[in-house]
């Protein structure tokens, strides 16, 4: 257990410094978050797809559920209509 956060960046440190090659890195500042991310170094380098990346806004959001709302409602229209022509086949027949 850690006694306190100095004792936290102290191992943080150490695990940065550790030799032959770090144990851990930092990860690029996030816009909106306070606290710096780490990660560990055990398996494959990190890849650009990796980064973090920000945040979507909630505008960006917003119209990106909206769009998906409005395709949603088009493909229940169109099974409605399927569903209509197939009772009104089975009717009629």
């Amino acid at each position: 257990k850690f006694s306190d956060v100095g004792d936290v960046e102290s191992t943080i440190n150490s695990l940065i410094a550790y030799q032959p090659n770090p144990l851990i890195c930092a990860l690029p500042k996030e816009a909106g978050k306070r606290e710096v991310r780490y990660r560990h170094l055990f398996s494959q380098p990190l890849t650009a797809d990796e980064t973090p990346s920000r945040a979507p806004d909630a505008a960006e959001t917003i119209a990106e559920l909206r769009e998906s709302l409005s395709h949603v409602k088009s493909l229940v229209t169109d099974l409605e209509a399927k569903i209509n022509a197939l009772e009104n086949a089975q009717t009629q027949a």
